[in-house]
């Protein structure tokens, strides 16, 4: 049980150094955690445009024959410089972004219409239509399996490695 609080400990530390060290050499938060999670508590907001409305086939197995409906947006946002990215800043750059809707709501949204735009200030690639019709976006970082995928390994790797420094400092198993 001690092992196991430990690790947790461990990770909890991999993972807090994380979010105030890599943010300090250019990594945003919105790269580190969960799209999901980050796009709930995404701050900035303006306004966009429907550029396109389109319906693909699902690809789930149990509902063969049905489509999904989904909504291109684009807005414009500041762009802050990341580590790996292009350096120079740009207060009015272009996104775009590809946001599924249920069937019953893909009628009331027709192209060049005005939407409002939820994004996260530091990483704005995560973003969505923020209206309870919409959603959140489903293309680049914004997808579940992006770039936090390699932090999360990463923090599990370093707390593996933390875990036994801990032992000599904390609760030590009884031999």
């Amino acid at each position: 049980m001690k092992t196991v609080v430990r690790y947790s400990i461990a990770f909890l530390i991999v993972v807090l150094g994380f979010a105030l060290i890599l943010p300090l050499v250019g990594i945003p938060r919105g790269m580190m955690f969960p799209p999901t999670f980050v796009y709930s508590n995404a701050t900035g907001k303006t306004k966009g445009y429907v550029t396109k409305k389109h319906k693909d086939r699902s690809s789930n197995p149990f509902r063969v024959g049905e489509y999904n409906a989904f909504i291109d947006i684009q807005f414009r946002a500041p762009y802050k410089p990341v580590l790996f990215g292009d350096q120079k800043a740009d207060p009015k750059k272009l996104y775009k972004a590809m946001v599924p809707v249920t069937k019953e709501n893909y009628e009331r949204f027709q192209v060049g219409m005005e939407v409002p735009v939820k994004y996260d200030i530091d990483y704005p690639p995560i973003n969505g239509i923020n209206l309870k019709e919409g959603g959140q976006s489903l293309i680049g970082p914004a997808n579940l399996l992006s770039g936090w995928l390699i932090f999360f390994c990463l923090a599990v790797v370093l707390a593996h490695v933390l875990s036994p420094f801990l032992e000599r400092i904390m609760l030590r198993e009884s031999y």
